[in-house]
């Protein structure tokens, strides 16, 4: 009982995060942006956004599969696929959030030529 409620909460808070990240992801890719120092970093975070969406539809399916909504065929298979897509985003999601510091880290202690790439047109 108390697995199935997580469960249900799980897959909640899933199917409410996927509309929303989505939109974030759909907006950053819309805009233009003027300067290499912003284009650099919504890139990274396209990227990253984008393989967190899959990573969440991997897991919205793995959890239904579990809750016994949908069935699987050829379970063994679908299970090992959903979960190399599970490990492969976090292995995205982990070197996102690295390449997310370096960027920031590297402006900070390199200002100069952060500057230099910023305004070069």
């Amino acid at each position: 009982v108390v697995r199935s409620c997580l469960l249900m909460i799980s897959v909640f808070i899933t199917i409410t995060t996927i509309p929303m990240y989505a939109l974030v992801v759909i907006f950053i890719i819309g805009e233009q942006y003027q300067c290499r120092f912003e284009r650099t970093f919504y890139a990274i975070v396209k990227v990253g956004g984008i393989s967190d969406i899959i990573s969440l539809f991997g897991n919205l399916i793995y959890i239904l599969s579990l809750l016994n909504f949908i069935h699987l065929p050829y379970t063994g298979i679908c299970s090992q696929v959903l979960n190399g897509i599970k490990w492969s985003s976090r292995a995205s999601t982990n070197l996102t959030d690295f390449l997310i510091s370096f960027h920031r880290v590297s402006a900070m202690m390199l200002p100069l030529t952060h500057k230099f790439v910023v305004f070069q047109k």
